[in-house]
């Protein structure tokens, strides 16, 4: 719900030694998407290890950001390339 903190916790199964940035998409007042992408952390993650990663989502409403009621997709990006996601509604 708008005003609700949403947490994202994913693991990774690496062999590289990359940032790994997460991608959000926020959906914009005219009901498209528009990427936003914030770095969770860089890790040097040795190979076939598996890291497990939390990230808070905050919904609040704030001056410089309002979130729209709609269909919302969090992605996950290693090293520029989406290798998972999952679709959400917010709700007021």
């Amino acid at each position: 719900m708008i005003g609700d903190v949403a947490t994202v916790r994913f693991t990774l199964v690496s062999t590289s030694h990359e940032s790994q940035p997460l991608m959000v998409h926020y959906v914009k007042a005219n009901g498209s998407t528009s990427p936003k992408v914030f770095e969770l952390r860089t890790l040097d993650v040795a190979p076939r290890a598996a890291v497990t990663l939390t990230r808070r989502l905050t919904f609040v409403r704030l001056s410089t950001r309002t979130h729209r009621p709609d269909k919302h997709r969090v992605d996950i990006q290693v090293n520029g390339t989406t290798v998972g996601g999952v679709d959400f509604d917010l709700v007021e």
